[in-house]
This record gives C-alpha cells, structure tokens and sequence, in this order.
C-alpha cells in the first residue's frame, strides 16, 4: 500500500537485492557479533579509589 523508503537498510531482515545489503548492517544483527564490557582508564584527573572489600561479599573483615 504505502511504498515509501521500502530499501530501509536498517531492518535485521530483508535487504536490498540479491546480495541482501542492510541483513549484516543493523544494529540487531550486530549485537550478534560482539559484546559489551566495562573498561577503566585512566585519566589524569585523579587516582582510581580502591576500597576495602565489602564485609556482605567476603563475609569476613579483611
């Protein structure tokens, strides 16, 4: 009915043509090929604090 931007190349499916552009380029199907973490670095402004381990995690004092 309504065929307006029909190639959106942002979908996890589909694509545009017979060599499928727009399947492997969403940000879905990337999510597929990596993961995410957490990383510290340094930046000059300041030490890192390094606190004492919690009593509730260690269940000891030191």
């Amino acid at each position: 009915m309504n065929n307006c931007n029909r190639n959106f190349t942002g979908a996890p499916f589909g694509g545009v043509g017979a060599s499928g552009f727009g399947r492997e380029t969403a940000a879905e199907t990337l999510r597929e090929y990596g993961y995410s973490k957490n990383i510290r670095l340094v930046s000059g402004r300041g030490e890192i604090p390094r606190w004492a381990p919690s009593l509730e995690v260690t269940g000891h004092d030191e």
